[in-house]
């Protein structure tokens, strides 16, 4: 079955069957030999420890050469390291499976820098951003339901980074994006204004005001040169007082964030990588923690809520 994808991509049921199964296979490696992971742990970190025993003794015989010493205990622990963030990312990417296979989604744990170039082309506000290292990763594909109605989402952590003179600044955003159940006439972006500078591209540079100063205050919106009247008449249907207070709560909840409403898609936008993992520990128990999949539902809810209080306005 085909999946709604914001690139237009053919993306079925079995697109990630050959990610998965890798990822699976692991996850099950370490379930069937759950002490595993502890005893590779402490067989690498001894390595660390057996480093520092001969640095010490370099420097004990050898004082001239301390930088040796300080290489030899660098090198001894860089297997250690290695294997706890190569733990780490599994513990990440099986968090993320699980909670997809618990709601029927598919998923993909792998980075792709192929389907910045699609998205970035249709969504420039989001996406033509970085100069430098852009790709996506941990993206879902599914559906949720909302009011009765099953919205068709994509998610996924979007990567770039910006050169600042001699040094590279990398940037993470959470990008959501769901399918309406009409197309808008006229696009709009909304914009936090606690986020770096907007990129309003084809949309005007004046933003438009709403009655709500607590909210003009901390967004703002963009719309359309081409119907201005038009344009600011469907953000203001969308963009409800008692949406406008939901989405004062979000950011308070979730921090900044810009929204972008285009054709038959709102695209969520957030500063940072949203779906943390925080009590998964597989150094302690190959398990997902179940906080963090209520952390996970939080967010959902949060966001699909706030969509279903826009689409009331859309039959």
């Amino acid at each position: 079955m085909k999946l709604w994808d914001p690139a237009d991509q053919e993306i079925s049921e079995e697109s990630f069957d050959r990610q998965v199964s890798v990822l699976e296979n692991k996850f099950q490696e370490y379930q069937q030999h759950p002490g595993k992971i502890a005893k590779q742990n402490q067989m690498w970190l001894m390595v660390g420890v057996l480093g520092i025993a001969i640095a010490i003794l370099i420097m004990y015989f050898f004082q001239a050469l301390f930088r040796l010493a300080f290489a030899v205990v660098f090198i001894s622990f860089a297997p250690w390291g290695l294997f706890q963030k190569k733990v780490n990312e599994l513990q990440g990417d099986v968090v993320n499976l699980l909670i997809a296979r618990s709601h029927g989604w598919i998923y993909n744990p792998d980075p792709d820098k192929s389907r910045w170039g699609y998205l970035g082309t249709k969504f420039p506000q989001i996406f033509l951003r970085g100069d430098r290292d852009q790709y996506l990763e941990d993206q879902y594909w599914g559906s949720i339901s909302e009011t009765g109605k099953a919205l068709e989402f994509w998610l996924g952590i979007f990567h770039f980074t910006i050169k600042a003179g001699k040094s590279s600044v990398p940037f993470i955003k959470t990008t959501i994006a769901v399918h309406l159940p009409e197309t808008l006439q006229n696009p709009f972006y909304l914009h936090s204004r606690t986020m770096e500078a907007s990129m309003t591209g084809l949309f005007r540079h004046k933003a438009m005001q709403t009655e709500n100063l607590a909210f003009n205050k901390e967004f703002d919106i963009y719309t359309n040169d081409e119907d201005q009247v038009g344009a600011e008449a469907e953000a203001i249907r969308l963009i409800s007082p008692a949406v406008q207070e939901r989405l004062l709560k979000l950011k308070a909840d979730h921090g900044s964030f810009s929204l972008l409403f285009q054709g038959d898609v709102v695209i969520f936008s957030f500063s940072g990588a949203l779906l943390k993992r925080e009590y998964t520990n597989f150094f302690k128990a190959v398990a997902l923690d179940p906080r963090d999949e209520a952390q996970h539902q939080a967010l959902f809810s949060d966001l699909f809520g706030l969509i279903g209080g826009m689409m009331r306005f859309l039959d």
